[in-house]
């Protein structure tokens, strides 16, 4: 094999899971980087969909942020918030 057999031979084909070519949405997200839907965090808090689209509209409810105009809400501002919430057994009793 001569030096133009070399530069006329083709690359090795990467296979689909090869550290170059892997998508950054395959990476695991760190616990706080979970991107939900309002879907999503009406079915985690266990609300409708209505009523937490109502609370972001009168910035109520957990942070959220718009991507390209679409609301997602981190998984760490919804455990942040649900922990906000919590209330003491000497709150209940008043």
């Amino acid at each position: 094999m001569t030096c133009l057999d070399v530069e006329n031979t083709p690359a090795p084909k990467r296979g689909p899971w090869t550290r170059q070519n892997i998508p950054r949405w395959f990476e695991p997200p760190k616990a706080d980087d979970v991107l939900l839907r309002t879907e999503e965090v009406s079915n985690w808090l266990g609300l409708s969909v209505h009523t937490v689209r109502w609370w972001r509209n009168r910035g109520k409810g957990p942070a959220h942020i718009l991507i390209e105009g679409k609301p997602r809400y981190l998984s760490g501002e919804v455990r942040r918030y649900i922990a906000s919430q919590q209330v003491s057994a000497h709150e209940l009793q008043k």
